[in-house]
């Protein structure tokens, strides 16, 4: 099994792709070095016989009348190329040998070799001059030389190269092998340090190494990733706290308030009075319990846009109707400015965003101020609608502004008026990841004592934005 993790090793396969490869094209490039210096050398060859075919045919022509001197020319010449098997033919007209060296070849054929240029005979480079400087009809001076000592270099330099190709064959892999171990370190530190870390210590990181490669970014992305989870579970811990706070709270005055209730016979009346509130501790609960719900929901991405259409500005005259009961006794003054805007979602889901937004403009205005809703089309980006609640009332301090998306974050109590209670902290944490949800964005614009104002922007239907996009 360890030899089989071995095997699988990032560290393994690097070296044995390397290694392979560079066996591979040195060994293909010794193989062309090798053909092309036996093609170099061959062309040299055949360059000095040409050379020798014409000198010699020169010579035909200044000693035509005197053959015993051609024939000393042709004999002088293999001797001093005797190391080659340098040989000479000069054949007459009508295919007779006028003259020949002792080391020509007995099969060597007397006829043309019809081709032009060098050409290769048994073990030899051959090549023919034609001339007519001899007799009546044209001679043809044949030249020849071994390339038996061209193969004997070709061979030593194939089995240097065998040797070096070798060498590179067990090189290679113990190099690679180092250099990628070289290469991988850093990302064995990596592993063990990823190992080691735990949900309870976020704090730790991994190392960088400095040298700015795509390890140390690899690094930088998931110590960035460590960050939003470490402050994701920061928000966990924060909101499991506050959770069980808030269930505490009214699960102990209940209690508190029953065990006094036994602690003596009371009336009906006194049983009723403690039995109301009970029951209004148990709606704050389930209201309570409904949002948490809402907000896991949410957080598991189980609430999302779907297919289904809904018409924003029928759901906001219906959140107005409802309120206007409240603002008229509140002497706020509640107006609109709607719209048809339609969008894709759902009306349980858009309607607490709605009903959230409207009552905390209503709970923190004072009597004479005025809250107007409006509904309509994003006029920078036509594929968004709109829902702007202002209001002119308490407003919101420059340091609540930043958390209030912060679950169970209120802002002071002072703000509700007649000492009334804020609420649970959830409304506006579940407007956002509801609006979220639908692609929308919500955003806060608020001073203190100068009231406050909320824009939701949420994607318009599609055959809505095909209508706009065609002009209807």
């Amino acid at each position: 099994m360890q030899f089989e993790s071995w095997f699988r090793s990032l560290r393994f396969r690097l070296s044995f792709w390397t290694s392979l490869v560079l066996i591979t094209l040195v060994g293909a490039t010794l193989l062309g070095l090798r053909a092309g210096m036996q093609l170099a050398l061959e062309h040299e060859l055949d360059l000095l016989i040409l050379e020798d075919a014409r000198e010699i045919a020169m010579y035909v022509e200044n000693f035509r009348n005197t053959p015993d001197a051609i024939n000393e020319e042709l004999r002088r010449k293999s001797l001093s190329h005797e190391e080659r098997n340098w040989f000479g033919q000069i054949v007459g007209s009508k295919g007779e040998v006028l003259f020949r060296t002792p080391s020509t070849p007995e099969n060597f054929p007397p006829k043309s070799l019809g081709k032009k240029g060098p050409i290769s005979f048994e073990r030899f480079r051959v090549v023919e001059f034609s001339t007519e400087t001899i007799g009546p009809g044209t001679v043809r001076i044949l030249v020849g030389s071994s390339v038996d000592f061209i193969n004997e270099d070709i061979s030593l330099l194939g089995d240097m190269m065998l040797v070096a190709w070798l060498a590179i064959v067990i090189v290679a892999p113990l190099t690679g092998y180092w250099l990628a171990g070289r290469a991988t370190r850093p990302l064995r530190q990596i592993l063990i340090s990823a190992d080691k870390l735990q949900p309870r210590r976020m704090s730790e990181r991994l190392p960088l190494s400095g040298a700015g490669d795509e390890l140390d970014r690899l690094c930088i992305v998931i110590n960035n990733m460590l960050d939003r989870l470490a402050n994701y579970l920061d928000r966990q811990r924060t909101f499991l706290a506050n959770a069980a706070h808030e269930l505490r709270s009214p699960l102990a005055a209940m209690r508190a308030g029953v065990e006094v209730t036994l602690e003596r016979d009371r009336s009906a009346t006194e049983y009723r009075g403690i039995l109301e509130e009970t029951a209004e501790q148990c709606s704050n609960l389930t209201t309570l319990v409904n949002q948490l719900l809402l907000l896991a929901e949410t957080d598991a991405r189980h609430l999302q846009a779907s297919s289904t259409t809904v018409r924003l500005d029928v759901l906001a005259q219906k959140t107005i109707s409802m309120f206007q009961g409240v603002a008229e006794q509140c002497q706020i003054d509640l107006t609109t400015d709607l719209q048809p805007v339609t969008i894709c979602g759902h009306t349980h889901h858009i309607r607490p965003v709605l009903n959230n937004l409207v009552d905390n403009a209503l709970k923190y205005s004072n009597p004479g101020d005025s809250v107007h809703l409006y509904v309509g089309i994003e006029q920078n980006d036509p594929s968004m609608g709109l829902l702007a609640i202002s209001d002119t009332g308490t407003g919101i301090s420059a340091e609540d502004l930043p958390k209030l998306f912060d679950r169970f974050y209120r802002t002071d109590q002072a703000r509700a008026k007649d000492g009334r209670r804020n609420g649970t902290g959830l409304g506006l944490p579940i407007a956002q990841s509801i609006i979220e949800a639908h692609g929308g964005t919500i955003q806060v614009d608020s001073s203190l004592g100068k009231g406050t104002r909320i824009e939701v922007r949420l994607p318009l239907a599609p055959q809505v934005i095909a209508g706009i996009n065609k002009g209807e």
